[in-house]
């Protein structure tokens, strides 16, 4: 197959798409999640510096991963019929500059994680588990391990931490308790994202949730997660000061 050379329109374009926007806007909306509950339980002025910083650590460690796991699932022959952001299987990106571009943006993500903790060392907290869940062991082998949905919600709930802590704040209930409030809901959005491509993942043995309990199952499930997760947000409504 022929790809795309350099740094052409068409590759540009395919980096774009290979992004996964959709998880991008939401990993913006939870981080702003996290200042808002910042500024409502702490009152404190927000530095917008540093909130745009944390915000471009989670959005550049999240392309990274996500050019890294395309690849992966491209490798392992899970996209060849459909599924992905599809700029493989188009003929528009390389698999070898999905990789490259997924390798460098990974490194600078985690500097930015270490510049930013060495300032905060509060975000240990969220630093360390995301970098031994998440991005490391994407770094190692190209793949999204642990469990597709639960470390992609897990994700979320880092996002949204890290900006909060990036600003200085502590921890208290109502923060924890949103933060458990953001993995719940992520963890029953994430499954409907998979029901597109449930034939082909069922074929190709893709392990996803909705592959192995089917799209009945998986849609009962997602329900009853975002139904607990109300009880946890009004748990963080009767907490807050």
């Amino acid at each position: 197959m022929a790809y795309g050379r350099g740094l052409s329109t068409s590759v540009a374009f395919g980096l774009l798409r290979a992004t996964r926007p959709h998880f991008l806007w939401a990993y913006i909306v939870f981080s702003i999640g996290g200042i808002v509950i910042g500024l409502i339980g702490a009152g404190n002025f927000l530095d917008q510096r540093v909130a745009l910083f944390s915000v471009a650590t989670v959005i550049v460690c999240a392309i990274g991963v996500h050019f890294r796991d395309e690849y992966a699932d491209w490798v392992d022959g899970f996209d060849t019929e459909h599924g992905g952001a599809g700029v493989i299987r188009e003929g528009i990106v390389a698999p070898a500059t999905l990789r490259t571009w997924g390798v460098v943006l990974t490194l600078v993500g985690i500097a930015m994680v270490v510049t930013h903790a060495f300032f905060v060392p509060r975000l240990l907290i969220v630093a360390l588990p995301s970098i031994v869940v998440l991005v490391w062991p994407n770094y190692l082998t190209e793949r999204i391990t642990l469990g597709h949905e639960v470390v992609t919600a897990f994700s979320y709930w880092a996002a949204t931490l890290w900006v909060y802590l990036g600003q200085g704040w502590t921890l208290s209930l109502p923060v924890l308790l949103y933060s458990l409030f953001t993995f719940m809901i992520a963890l029953a959005f994430i499954p409907y994202q998979d029901i597109g491509d449930y034939a082909v993942d069922k074929k190709n043995g893709k392990k996803t949730l909705t592959a192995r309990l089917g799209v009945e199952h998986i849609a009962n499930l997602s329900i009853m997660v975002g139904i607990l997760s109300m009880l946890v947000l009004y748990g963080v409504l009767l907490t807050l000061p």
